[in-house]
């Protein structure tokens, strides 16, 4: 969903040794990526775009004759992460830096949560996509670069949608699953606090998530009013507190689950409740197949 870049492994025979010389695809040459689900008469019933994949990795191998073909959503050659640069910014908003990183590496953008107001920030030393990633971290925002697109979208407004689809215990298909939660690092409320250096006031603001127990995170960063410090307190409370429930599960393959959407799961307890899905591997071996991590939604902040 976020942080990290789309992959993709194709093995395929080559008893024919074709792929070992005139199939042999260039280093860096694009694939085009869908799953496509046919009837029993061969014609397409759907199709699932996944889009453009830069080929980075070639192996051949045998016995058996094989050739296994790697590629990656991010593009070795682009300039998003092979140049560093230093700028900044002042009195501008997150999505016009973004829009500049963007057209300046030849790519789109899609940005889609609410814009925010950037005092001033730099960029020093830094690739485009080591700066966009800090910057979306700092402001709580998620990143995603795939099929020449820079995605920028608020994790929040994902969890909010309705789900997708239902997993229930003994009645969806589940091949294996596991569910784990944890206190370490969950915090329970936030306190932001700061002192403004010329009058040497303190504001102080605690912000405490409903019918939640535990410890209280300390923030010392600048805020101008208590609502930026509301808005930095439940910020910092969702990057610690996120990962505190997760599911792993492996399923038969569904063409209509994709990361960032979200799944109800009935029947497994304490653990039942609506989860977004983090990351999808999918394998086309002895039938299409998918192992889905998901992590629960937070609610109240």
């Amino acid at each position: 969903m976020s942080g990290y870049a789309d992959d993709i492994s194709i093995n395929l025979e080559d008893r024919g040794k074709l792929w070992q010389n005139d199939w042999f695809p260039d280093k860096g040459a694009l694939i085009e990526v869908a799953v496509v689900v046919q009837n029993g008469n061969g014609s397409t019933e759907e199709e699932k775009p996944l889009g453009l994949f830069e080929i980075d990795n070639i192996t051949s191998s045998e016995p058996p004759s094989e050739v296994s073909i790697k590629a990656v959503s991010i593009p070795e050659k682009t300039e998003l992460r092979g140049i560093m640069r230093s700028r900044s910014w002042e009195k501008t908003r997150f999505s016009m830096i973004a829009n500049d990183v963007a057209t300046g590496t030849g790519m789109d953008l899609f940005y889609d949560t609410e814009d925010i107001d950037i005092e001033r920030v730099e960029q020093t030393e830094q690739s485009d996509l080591s700066f966009l990633m800090g910057l979306c971290k700092n402001y709580g925002l998620a990143l995603k670069i795939t099929d020449n697109q820079i995605i920028i979208f608020d994790e929040e407004k994902y969890e909010q949608a309705e789900p997708i689809a239902e997993i229930t215990r003994g009645e969806t298909p589940v091949k294996s699953y596991k569910f784990e939660t944890t206190i370490r690092e969950v915090y329970a409320a936030c306190r932001v606090v700061y002192q403004f250096p010329k009058t040497k006031e303190k504001l102080e603001y605690i912000f405490r998530i409903p019918n939640k127990n535990g410890n209280t995170l300390q923030v010392n960063a600048q805020v101008n009013s208590i609502a930026e410090a509301e808005k930095l307190a439940k910020k910092e409370l969702r990057n610690r507190n996120k990962e505190e429930t997760k599911g792993n599960f492996s399923i038969p393959g569904n063409i209509k689950y994709f990361a960032g959407a979200t799944l109800m799961f009935n029947g497994y307890g304490w653990f039942d409740g609506k989860y977004i899905i983090e990351k999808i591997s999918s394998s086309e071996n002895n039938g299409y197949n998918m192992t889905l991590d998901v992590r629960r939604c937070l609610d109240g902040y």
